[in-house]
């Protein structure tokens, strides 16, 4: 263990508790980034992890109601790392001017983020893999990102992630990420929205929204949204912060990650745009969908980006 300006580096193996230390930093409410790892000899593998607290000079804005967290975030000027969580949000949005309903024992919140030339998929990308690292803290997994192994572990919780930007559980949607920008002369500002059903009877939530779940079933307790907001803000961090000491994770190994908690949903469904058929096989590196037409499983696949007009339909067959 070392202390860099505040910062903390663990040296740590791959093994047991090693596999452990960073979802229980986490928890505690601490950023953390893979910065280094090596293969001795003997075969072990020795990870260096940093920690910090995150945007630790940043304040959060609690708001009681609010039509939108993104709206209210876009038309301030706040640093980023900016939290902005509201108890109740009316007017909440989701993709394509979708709305997003605020439901009893839900969560959402916004970060000001730094664009960083990312994709508007990338970022939800993310996002995406903070909140599945955010639910496996709670729930005492290893963070489903510290290998293939810790992710193939977290996703028999039946917690998926639905492109481009729906988190499930058990094929009902919980959550989901809006990222907007807006540009005011040389400046381009990004807002990324997170709103997530923590608790709640999912027979209830069903009746106002079909297909629509919550984490409660997946929780050993009910979670406190205090609780659950310091885990997910750190994971945030992981994934955006800039520090003055260790880069931003790779956007490769992100987008990775990210096709990985895609599978299982991709598996068991298919794409549709202009009534013809697709099967997902990947995300390229801008974080577009890779499809491919079901009546030519061999032939030339097609980019699929956030704007085109598709719909999910289950597989009749596997």
């Amino acid at each position: 263990l070392f202390e860099l300006n505040g910062s903390i580096i663990l040296i740590h193996n791959d093994k047991d508790t090693g596999r452990m230390l960073t979802s229980d930093c986490r928890k505690m409410g601490w950023a953390s980034r893979s910065i280094l790892q090596k293969i001795l000899k003997d075969g072990e593998k020795i990870h260096a992890t940093a920690l910090w607290k995150p945007w630790a000079s940043i304040k959060k804005i609690q708001l009681k109601e609010v039509d939108s967290t993104n709206s209210y975030l876009l038309e301030r000027t706040e640093p980023n790392g900016t939290l902005v969580v509201a108890k109740n949000q009316i007017k909440g949005r989701g993709q394509r001017d979708n709305s997003w309903i605020h439901l009893q024992g839900g969560w959402c919140g916004s970060w000001m983020i730094d664009l960083n030339n990312s994709s508007p998929a990338t970022i939800q990308a993310k996002a995406g893999l903070a909140i599945i690292e955010t639910i496996a803290s709670v729930c005492s997994l290893e963070l489903p990102t510290f290998d293939l192994l810790s992710m193939t572990k977290f996703l028999k919780t039946d917690v998926c992630i639905k492109w481009p930007n729906d988190l499930l559980i058990e094929n009902k949607k919980f959550g989901g990420i809006l990222s907007e920008a807006k540009t005011q002369g040389d400046n381009t500002k990004c807002v990324v929205a997170i709103g997530c059903n923590l608790s709640g009877d999912n027979k209830k939530i069903s009746k106002i929204i079909p297909n629509a779940a919550s984490l409660k079933k997946l929780f050993d307790s009910e979670i406190n949204n205090k609780k659950w907001e310091e885990i997910l803000h750190a994971s945030m961090a992981s994934k955006f912060q800039k520090h003055e000491f260790f880069d931003t994770p790779s956007e490769s190994e992100e987008i990775i990650n990210w096709w990985l908690s895609m599978e299982p949903f991709c598996k068991n469904n298919i794409v549709e745009i202009n009534s013809i058929e697709y099967n997902m096989s990947g995300v390229f590196p801008d974080g577009s969908a890779k499809l491919i037409p079901l009546e030519n499983n061999i032939g030339t696949q097609i980019k699929c980006e956030e704007s085109f007009n598709l719909k999910w339909k289950q597989k009749l067959f596997n």
